[in-house]
């Protein structure tokens, strides 16, 4: 059972760090298996761990919890050995482990950064069979924005998306919760959501 290889690119800007890209690798084949919108990228890092950016790098990243989480669906809805590609994008680039952090500091950087740059056009989301929300439950105003944004353009694009949602916030669930066992609950619960929307 093979483990994905992990390709990502980084950026910083006025001293913050930001994800631009990602996408988890099987095999050599460049089709897309689907892909995973997040909140932004917490505990990314370079494989080996962390490197001083002068500006940008690309290079392959290590595994964090939520990109694990991500691996052990994808198994369980393609098997062992699947071959392609999963893209993961974010509603906000800034790299945080703490979320609210990660917000907070939208606020600092907005004169230099803008969630907006990280939104994608409906012809690259087509590019995908599926698409998984996961992006959690934050409500502040802007990452509201972007979530809205997000789905429509998602809705144009007509990919097939799923999702664990919140039965009273109308939100998707994050991919990764603190605890092992509810991330095994929701892994079996995303993996019954796929299956609805599966073709």
């Amino acid at each position: 059972m093979r483990e994905p290889v992990v390709y990502g690119e980084f950026e910083r800007r006025d001293g913050v760090l930001f994800r631009r890209k990602c996408f988890l690798q099987w095999g050599s084949s460049t089709k897309s298996i689907g892909a995973f919108v997040g909140l932004n990228p917490g505990a990314a890092d370079f494989l080996g761990g962390h490197q001083e950016l002068e500006q940008r790098m690309v290079g392959e990243l290590r595994l964090d919890h939520t990109l694990r989480q991500l691996v052990r669906l994808i198994r369980h809805i393609h098997g062992d050995e699947p071959e392609g590609r999963v893209h993961v994008y974010n509603l906000f680039s800034l790299k945080d482990p703490q979320s609210a952090s990660a917000v907070n500091q939208l606020q600092q950087v907005r004169d230099t950064y803008s969630p907006v740059e990280d939104e994608i056009s409906t012809h690259e989301l087509q590019e995908h069979p599926w698409l998984l929300l996961a992006w959690g439950l934050d409500r502040s105003e802007t990452i509201l924005k972007s979530k809205d944004r997000w789905l429509d353009t998602i809705r144009q694009s007509g990919v097939p998306f799923f999702g664990k949602l919140h039965p009273k916030k109308n939100d998707y669930y994050h991919l990764c919760p603190r605890l092992q066992s509810d991330r095994d609950i929701l892994l079996d619960d995303l993996v019954n959501e796929y299956k609805q929307i599966s073709y």
